[in-house]
């Protein structure tokens, strides 16, 4: 089975600002920004709960095991609803882990973890990972001139720098979601 890379380009203030805030009418808006694109089943659908996971980061609500991988797809919603761009991530549609192993840059936007200290996240998909806008301006200074045998590794890493270089003149984060 393959998986997916999406990555944002966002600010992660603006996330941190939101994460533990405790803020009702702050979570009354990202509800009412998820239902504008998705339907109220989906809000508090049994399998797939993005309710849970963004009450979970929005209040501190505590969380099942079992749910803890909607802390993820929460993250994901978050970093959408401040604003985030999605980075064209095309060549990282349905790709296996080896894939990204062998790009290798990536790998910190997969395997990372959360920006954010604070949020716990579950062990299943989305694996999540992020570089920094301080990181992202060094690895885009360092650039080097990249080569590889297959050209559709060489081609993902272009892709790589150019998310790097866009953070790095943005002053952005990135934030990368595997799933």
């Amino acid at each position: 089975m393959s998986y997916s890379l999406v990555v944002y380009l966002v600010d992660q203030n603006q996330i941190s600002r939101v994460v533990n805030s405790k803020d009702s009418d702050l979570f009354n808006e990202l509800k009412e920004h998820f239902l504008d694109e998705h339907d109220e089943d989906e809000w508090e659908e049994e399998d797939f709960n993005v309710k849970t996971g963004l009450e979970h980061l929005v209040s501190g609500a505590p969380i099942s095991e079992e749910d803890r991988h909607m802390v993820g797809y929460g993250l994901e919603y978050l970093c959408q609803f401040v604003g985030g761009e999605t980075m064209d991530t095309d060549r990282f549609a349905s790709v296996h882990y080896d894939f990204l192993e062998k790009v290798k840059y990536v790998l910190p936007l997969v395997n990372r973890g959360a920006p954010i200290p604070t949020i716990s996240l579950g062990d299943d998909f989305p694996y999540i990972g992020y570089l920094t806008r301080d990181e992202c301006k060094k690895l885009s200074v360092e650039t080097e001139e990249l080569e590889h045998p297959d050209q559709g590794i060489l081609l993902a890493q272009n892709d790589f720098f150019k998310w790097v270089d866009a953070a790095a003149s943005e002053n952005k984060d990135l934030i990368g979601f595997y799933y």
